[in-house]
């Protein structure tokens, strides 16, 4: 029987990535489990790093590969630094490591994730930098969903559905190197789509439909997205806006003056006065509102996503 072996990144005293209210290492098991399901649903016999939140460390993670002597590997992880998108690293070598990883990354995008490419890193001495890819016996990958700093980003990936979708999206791309059948696509609700096939003039339920927060204070960080200025849910502003969002339209930044000036503070407080701006609650409230996150009550997981968007410089103004 062919085997897989998925590397599930960080676990037990080491979460990974921490940001907006979300810990890497239990989101990389919902998607090694996805995975591992579908591979299974297909006839491969699929061995994990870890099942449960454990202590797993880079080493014993190929220690653990080699010994099961797979066809192929994938690391799982969820990236962070501020950046957008998917990406996926290879072998210099490339062959059938970079096979599986074009391979999984056309898959992913499928689900409406986009991409920051299908990459290489060497060491000092021109080898393969990451442990996982040089140290493996069978070509190996790594797998980066995307960032869990990045709010947008997250967006994508924020939910138990779509970490299964995606999760799903890997098992595809495996299969397809293996050169099996990559089985049944799933059903629109589980991927990230952007058009649910909805065809009626409500920006209301249209947000729905894709899954998406409806609220107005959620449609109105959607409008500066997309440059409809003073959102204030008129049917004008809405129909703007629901064309926009069907694809009429390419998302444009908000105007810089639209923007606090970055900072970079652990305190939403100190960062706000900082920069001279108010940092009362109410105001903190206000800002909250205009950036979509709903029903601020200062929490710590609430200000750290006004810090997160501040020192990306992205935190619109009240």
């Amino acid at each position: 029987m062919t085997k897989v072996f998925l590397g599930v990144g960080h676990g037990g005293n080491d979460s990974g990535a921490i940001a907006n209210g979300q810990r890497e290492k239990d989101m990389t098991l919902k998607i090694a489990n996805a995975c591992r399901e579908y591979l299974e649903d297909n006839g491969i016999s699929v061995r994990m790093s870890r099942y449960q939140d454990e202590n797993d460390s880079v080493t014993e993670e190929v220690k653990e590969c080699n010994a099961y002597d797979p066809a192929l590997a994938v690391d799982i992880h969820i990236n962070a630094g501020g950046g957008d998108g998917f990406e996926i690293y290879h072998t210099v070598n490339g062959g059938t490591g970079k096979t599986l990883a074009q391979n999984i990354e056309a898959q992913v995008k499928a689900l409406g994730q986009n991409s920051r490419g299908v990459k290489i890193r060497k060491n000092s001495n021109g080898k393969d930098y990451y442990v996982f890819i040089r140290t493996t016996k069978c070509p190996a990958v790594i797998a980066e969903l995307g960032f869990i700093d990045n709010l947008t980003d997250l967006q994508a990936f924020d939910e138990d559905r779509e970490l299964k979708a995606f999760g799903g999206a890997y098992a595809r791309g495996i299969l397809k190197t293996l050169g099996w059948t990559t089985g049944t696509e799933p059903a629109p609700s589980e991927g990230v789509k952007p058009n649910s096939g909805y065809n009626g003039n409500s920006i209301v339920d249209y947000l729905k439909s894709i899954g998406k927060d409806s609220s107005f204070n959620a449609r109105k960080q959607y409008a500066q997205q997309y440059g409809i200025a003073n959102y204030s849910g008129t049917a004008e502003q809405n129909t703007a806006l629901l064309n926009a969002m069907r694809g009429s339209v390419t998302p444009a930044p908000a105007p810089a003056n639209n923007y606090y000036p970055a900072f970079n503070s652990g305190s939403i407080v100190d960062g706000l006065k900082s920069i001279g701006v108010d940092s009362s609650y109410t105001h903190r409230k206000q800002i909250a509102n205009a950036n979509g996150i709903t029903n601020y009550s200062g929490t710590a997981s609430q200000n750290e996503q006004l810090c997160v968007l501040a020192r990306q410089g992205k935190l619109i103004k009240a």
